[in-house]
């Protein structure tokens, strides 16, 4: 999260002692290690409130996923088996547009 380099480090500290004192630094310190350990504490319980918020939201998705799969599954077998029915070796189908009519015209450009 942070670097500090030692020299950086031990800059503070002078200054902390000239500034605050010898006799309340200690205090200071303890205070300051108490904060940080508090908000280490209430990050990682949202962390966790958000996670569990997500996994509520997202499980009914993956639950009507799977019964889609699973519902699928049965249409692209029959699928894949007429298509097998279907290939002829040596045929080869028209190539159709979205609108399902064979592409005559190449150019796009409507016939009038």
């Amino acid at each position: 999260m942070f670097s500090v380099s030692p020299a950086e480090l031990a800059t503070i500290v002078i200054v902390a002692i000239i500034v605050i004192g010898p006799k309340r630094l200690p205090e200071l310190a303890r205070k300051a290690g108490a904060m940080l350990r508090a908000i280490r504490r209430a990050t990682e319980e949202l962390k966790s409130g958000i996670e569990e918020e997500y996994q509520e939201a997202v499980a009914p998705l993956r639950e009507m996923k799977q019964e889609y799969r699973e519902a699928v599954a049965p249409l692209r077998e029959m699928k894949d088996e007429i298509e097998s029915m279907l290939d002829v070796p040596g045929k080869t189908e028209p190539q159709n547009s979205p609108g399902g009519k064979p592409d005559d015209d190449e150019s796009g450009e409507p016939e009038a």
